[in-house]
């Protein structure tokens, strides 16, 4: 399946979603400007380089790393598709947790999603680059939030590909068990650290989960105060 669109609208336009599509794009336009030796050496020093990150954590040009690998990318497509995702469903996370949530967010779960790889493959030293683990994290806080949004999306139905509408919910809880399947069975068996990611899109996905649960649990104690108030008004409304 591949999402389209978000059925969702908001009133204001999705700023720091476009912000950090925007960086992703700036960043791989000016290394594709670079000659390729110059582009991969900056590619290395900016990437988590697993091996590299566990022998010096709290090294601030190893920490600074957990930040600059998500706006990086090793392709046109892996970009693409990323900023895909990003686009459909970031709007909507936005939209329910400011942009500050949602930068914070993004970072943070980009963050958790290089160190869960890192630690699931701590001899690797391939370097780690993508928005994907931390667009992953914002796919979890969507299914948190939003559960219910209908998205536009594309499905395969045997050789023919139909448009619907489904919930937010079952489009991201496919994409989830792709993630779970792809790691517990790997493309390619006894590789050593895996083209894909995909630990790091499960360690982002779970630290959306996580980050958004408060807010979207202070909205549900706030929807039931204000329909325990609306139903004692209306029960001395009609004592009156």
């Amino acid at each position: 399946m591949i999402p389209l669109r978000s059925e969702k609208r908001f009133a204001g336009p999705p700023l720091a979603v476009w912000l950090v599509a925007i960086l992703c794009l700036a960043a791989m336009i000016r290394l594709a400007l670079l000659p390729d030796v110059h582009a991969l050496a900056i590619l290395n020093a900016l990437a988590v380089v697993p091996r590299r990150l566990l022998a010096a954590p709290l090294s601030p040009g190893q920490l600074l790393t957990l930040v600059t690998a998500t706006f990086l990318h090793a392709g046109w497509l892996h970009l693409g598709s990323n900023l895909l995702y990003l686009l459909v469903f970031g709007p909507t996370v936005q939209a329910r947790l400011g942009w500050r949530g949602f930068l914070a967010l993004y970072l943070a779960s980009g963050a958790v999603a290089a160190v869960a790889f890192s630690l699931v493959h701590p001899a690797s030293s391939a370097p780690l680059v993508g928005a994907s683990g931390a667009i992953a994290g914002v796919l979890g806080a969507h299914l948190i939030l939003e559960p219910r949004a209908r998205i536009t999306t594309l499905v395969p139905v045997l050789v023919v590909i139909e448009v619907a509408s489904l919930p937010a919910a079952f489009v991201i809880a496919l994409w989830f068990a792709l993630q779970v399947v792809s790691t517990l069975a790997p493309v390619v068996p006894g590789a050593t650290a895996p083209t894909v990611a995909w630990t790091a899109h499960i360690g982002g996905f779970l630290a959306g989960l996580a980050l958004a649960t408060p807010s979207a649990l202070k909205r549900a104690i706030a929807q039931h105060g204000s329909k325990n108030r609306t139903t004692s008004r209306r029960a001395q409304g009609r004592r009156t």
